[in-house]
């Protein structure tokens, strides 16, 4: 068995909060019982704000 993994490094924009909690606690695709499938994700700081505070 071969199994093929990914990294992506990007910005996420979530329509379905629903669906991406779900996805985000029980992984997503076939190799999850691999370990993979696994989602990290951290908020990004918002330049405009950052500037308007200070």
């Amino acid at each position: 068995m071969t199994i093929s993994t990914a990294l992506f490094d990007g910005l996420l924009e979530v329509a379905d909060a629903e669906k991406f909690r779900h996805a985000l606690c029980f992984g997503v695709g076939r190799a999850k019982g691999f370990g993979c499938g696994l989602l990290t994700v951290a908020p990004i700081k918002d330049n405009l704000s950052a500037e308007s505070s200070e």
